[in-house]
């Protein structure tokens, strides 16, 4: 393909900026003959496939997990849960979120959502590894799970016992304004919906370790934030890190960090000492993975009967999912958008990001 398309601008706009011009596509001739390269293509030696088992509970107690049936599955390498796969538990990912909230990366004692990981195996091939995580039982005791957002604001249940609620984070109000004067006062409740990314492809990364050195080959929006991320995970010096990032099938903002399981394919790596490759399924990409928005919103209006609005109060309560991620953030850009191109006089906001086993 070598047809040039001329760029459509604005008249006077500089030639050299993108607002206005169209951006030529560079991609697409690789991609519309079959010649991307993506990681679950990517040719390896001595490959082996990660699976993971998950939680079918919302919410509830690990009695014990089972997986010696599993390990006896045709072709099975190994079968890791908590205990021995040899990871400290993950803190928050922002150091301003609730201290409590801390992840391991396969569940320990509690499970918070239907889709966290329990335990991994590890297999010869793809098919083989996920015949093995049907083997491997978990013995939950179901607790109360926390679905909407009035019951995570009244943490009858918590999702972290050493909390007193199931608050993550919060922006306060920087002080109430009167609207006293206003002629006309409108208050409204709107729910903003929740989102999920379901990019085409869903995540997929394979790593390898050799002479003390992890290189990972990741579908991946942040390349430097993964490598960053993964180090300090496994405890390993950022140079000896490599993360390489070829084609990718969409992201949606969802990629921008290095996720539990992406850590662990690393560590399994690093255990076992062989190529170790996890491609995502899209049942495990819609349960398991960071979800968006999910705002319940009460948006106070007041202001003359001319039409001029003067005066503008937003309160958001933020589902932030069962452990605070950057969903727990999203209120702080609400603030920023809140009064979007209007010239309003008085304007409020307060928001609680909230925990759930959602």
């Amino acid at each position: 393909v070598s047809e040039t398309i001329p760029a459509r601008g604005i008249p006077g706009q500089s030639s050299t900026s993108i607002l206005g011009n169209a951006v030529l596509r560079r991609e697409d001739a690789t991609l519309i003959r079959g010649r991307g390269e993506f990681v679950a293509n990517q040719p390896f030696d001595d490959l082996i496939h990660a699976h993971f088992v998950r939680s079918t509970a919302a919410h509830g107690e690990i009695l014990s997990i089972d997986v010696e049936d599993a390990r006896s599955m045709p072709g099975v390498v190994a079968v890791y849960t908590a205990a021995d796969l040899g990871l400290d538990d993950r803190p928050p990912a922002m150091g301003f979120y609730a201290a409590e909230a801390i992840r391991p990366f396969l569940a320990r004692d509690r499970v918070r959502f239907v889709g966290e990981p329990l335990a991994v195996v590890v297999a010869e091939t793809a098919y083989q590894a996920a015949d093995a995580v049907e083997s491997v039982w978990a013995d939950v005791e179901p607790l109360t799970a926390v679905v909407s957002l009035d019951d995570a604001v009244a943490a009858e249940t918590v999702l972290f016992p050493d909390r007193d609620d199931n608050v993550m984070w919060q922006i306060p109000s920087a002080g109430a304004i009167d609207f006293s004067g206003c002629e006309v006062v409108v208050t409204e409740k709107l729910w903003n919906s929740r989102v999920a990314a379901v990019s085409i492809e869903p995540r997929v990364v394979a790593a390898s370790f050799a002479d003390g050195k992890l290189t990972y080959w990741a579908s991946s929006q942040g390349t430097h934030d993964f490598r960053d991320g993964a180090a300090k995970c496994l405890g390993m010096d950022p140079a000896d890190v490599r993360v390489l990032v070829k084609d990718v099938g969409g992201g949606f903002g969802a990629k921008g960090m290095i996720s539990e399981e992406e850590v662990i394919v690393g560590q399994l790596a690093r255990l076992i000492g062989r190529p170790v490759r996890w491609v995502e399924g899209r049942t495990e990409n819609l349960s398991a993975y960071v979800h968006g928005r999910a705002q319940a919103q009460t948006v106070t209006i007041g202001g003359n009967r001319d039409g001029r609005v003067t005066h503008y109060r937003l309160d958001v309560v933020q589902d932030c999912g069962a452990y605070p991620k950057w969903g727990a953030f999203l209120p702080e850009f609400t603030r920023q958008l809140a009064s979007g191109v209007y010239d309003i006089a008085n304007l409020e906001f307060s928001a609680v990001s909230v925990a759930t086993n959602t």
